[in-house]
């Protein structure tokens, strides 16, 4: 998994990469604080190419997928897109993803480095199906664009007005000469989109954003607009342990849409109303975030854990996602973590936002 296509132009800019800059995504660009406004204020530019991207092509590619995933595909149309999920026969979330349908082809999007779980758990169910799965993450660079100011930055790149799309849907526009894909996808809480390009033109296209009015973001800021926003991302917040009503993105499950892998048993967890457990937010005493997977305790008994936790900007605040048990999910409830913290249950999201979460 490799940051090239826009890895020069990231140093020119004076990135500050985690580790080895060709497999890591950028920190920042010098200043946290300074990106987490941009994108609250005007427009963020971020690199997403590292998240997973597989291409569906066949003529039973809908029908299939209608059946693996757990919100609707048959029905969309070219332009069209929704959030989603799979889960094991047993309802527990394999990975969460998003569909993009461009009509004779059907692009999921994942997590980094979930595209081939997601490809090998597909593949199991396909027998004599007229579909073709191919792992296409290294050839399109997907560059974000997040902020009020988003449409503008994206609509004078163009040099036409980019019209008002739902989340998810998707439109076909040059960007100076290049072809681009417009994916409407708030990652941050704020209104933004993600420009999926070949990873040959990220540059270019990176170059004309950027002219446009739009200012170079890490992914230490969007993080922290992330967990304030109350969205929360696989393999971090959420996995096979838990089922997507208990992950916060019940958003991903259509009970109306008729089978699926896992329906049964998520229909009769939202027929109940009874999750096991639920994500919540939690405002941890003192200046220091919570470890991720610290235990979570009520009156001594066990009753979690934490998720991502970090320092807010918007309240200055120590919060965190903690997943926990029924009974002790309600807002109020104070817990003590094992590290010998103190904190308490509140409303998601952390901050008001332009976009509701996911």
């Amino acid at each position: 998994m490799s940051a090239a296509p826009l890895l020069s132009t990231h140093q020119d800019a004076g990135a500050i990469f985690a580790e080895d800059p060709e497999c890591q995504e950028v920190l920042n660009y010098g200043d946290t604080d300074s990106e987490y406004r941009t994108v609250v204020e005007s427009a963020g530019i971020t690199d997403r190419s590292l998240r997973g991207k597989l291409r569906v092509t066949g003529s039973d590619r809908e029908r299939f997928l209608h059946g693996m995933l757990t919100n609707t595909v048959e029905g969309l149309v070219s332009g069209q897109g929704n959030y989603t999920a799979m889960t094991t026969p047993q309802g527990h979330t394999l990975t969460d993803l998003v569909v993009i349908h461009r009509g004779e082809e059907i692009f999921l999007e994942t997590e980094p480095g979930y595209q081939d779980k997601l490809r090998v758990s597909l593949d199991k169910f396909l027998i004599a199906d007229d579909v073709t799965l191919e792992d296409v993450s290294g050839n399109f660079a997907i560059i974000g664009l997040q902020g009020p100011a988003a449409n503008q930055v994206i609509s004078a790149a163009a040099g036409q007005t980019l019209e008002t799309m739902s989340q998810f849907d998707s439109v076909d526009l040059h960007i100076g000469s290049l072809p681009t894909v417009v994916v409407c996808h708030s990652y941050t809480g704020e209104n933004g989109y993600e420009i999926w390009t070949l990873a040959e033109d990220a540059a270019d296209v990176w170059r004309d954003l950027a002219n446009s009015g739009a200012e170079p973001v890490g992914c230490v800021a969007t993080d922290v607009l992330r967990v304030e926003a109350g969205i929360p991302r696989y393999g971090l917040d959420f996995d096979e342990r838990v089922m997507p009503l208990e992950a916060g993105i019940a958003s991903a499950v259509d009970f109306e849409k008729g089978c699926f892998i896992g329906q049964e048993a998520l229909a009769k967890m939202h027929n109940l109303g009874k999750p096991r457990r639920y994500l919540c937010g939690l405002v941890i005493a003192g200046s220091e975030p919570a470890p991720r997977e610290t235990e979570i305790f009520v009156d001594g008994k066990e009753v979690g854990w934490t998720t991502s936790s970090l320092l807010s900007i918007y309240s200055d605040e120590c919060v965190a996602f903690a997943s926990l048990r029924r009974g002790f999910h309600e807002v109020g409830q104070l817990v003590a973590l094992g590290d010998g913290k103190s904190g308490r249950v509140v409303k998601l999201p952390f901050r008001p936002t332009a976009i509701g979460s996911e």
